[in-house]
């Protein structure tokens, strides 16, 4: 059998299984006429935001299947189909149902978990585990924990590894989520701190902004006046966050 054949047949397969299950009968709660997993799915895949307001609206229900997403494994059987789907032809392609890696899923339901807040507690244990992975997934993980709130706090001891990362943007993300879980000002001061001693503008702006929340805008607005003055190319940007800055000082 000839290479083109046999990738033929093995994504002809993948569509017949795809098919399959989604005629299975199933148990599954429905959520406008069709099963939770479906706007989940949809969800964590980026297609659309509508999906992930869908989500939102499910709520606390839609949790298990957002989890399963983030336990999600790559496997030689998932890299094989996936690599057989890709060499496809293009009309074939077409037809069959996208596949996507665990870290592309994995970003996908932390950045759905975004929008239930403290209710997605549950996910906690998962999210944390993700924070081993690439930055990639990390830089939602850190927005996930930050919108659960205090009841992440066993997510602590892994975020305050993850400010070390050298990346500025997810540092400063990073010690968002200890202030908003553990308010550690010691450590999220520190932190910014460094990120603002840097050249990353997002990680600049968004450590000036947390500072602003902590109540130390001075410190924020001093950070961004002085890579405004070493990035001219940036005097936009800039300007913009110190005007934001200015019109919302508070004390500390």
């Amino acid at each position: 059998m000839s290479k083109t054949k046999r990738i033929v047949l093995t994504c002809a397969v993948l569509g017949i299984l795809v098919l399959a299950m989604a005629l299975w009968p199933s148990n599954e709660p429905l959520h406008k006429g069709k099963p939770i997993s479906y706007w989940v799915n949809q969800a964590c895949t980026g297609n659309s935001s509508t999906y992930e307001d869908e989500v939102e609206v499910i709520g606390i229900p839609a949790i298990p299947y957002m989890i399963a997403k983030l336990r999600t494994k790559d496997s030689a059987w998932r890299n094989a189909v996936a690599s057989a789907r890709k060499k496809s032809p293009r009309w074939l392609r077409r037809r069959l149902p996208g596949f996507y890696s665990a870290e592309e899923l994995h970003f996908g339901a932390a950045r759905t978990l975004v929008r239930l807040g403290p209710k997605a507690k549950a996910a906690v244990p998962d999210l944390i585990r993700c924070l081993s992975e690439g930055d990639y997934v990390v830089s939602r993980v850190t927005y996930a924990l930050n919108s659960i709130g205090p009841d992440a706090k066993d997510a602590l001891p892994a975020l305050r590894l993850t400010i070390t990362n050298p990346d500025d943007l997810i540092k400063a993300d990073a010690a968002e989520a200890i202030w908003h879980i553990g308010r550690e000002t010691n450590i999220v001061l520190t932190v910014c701190s460094n990120v603002m001693q840097g050249t990353n503008f997002m990680g600049i702006n968004n450590a000036a902004l947390l500072l602003q929340e902590m109540g130390y805008a001075e410190l924020g607005i001093s950070a961004v006046k002085q890579f405004k003055h070493n990035h001219p190319e940036n005097t936009q940007a800039a300007d913009k966050i110190l005007k934001f800055l200015n019109d919302k000082k508070v004390s500390p």
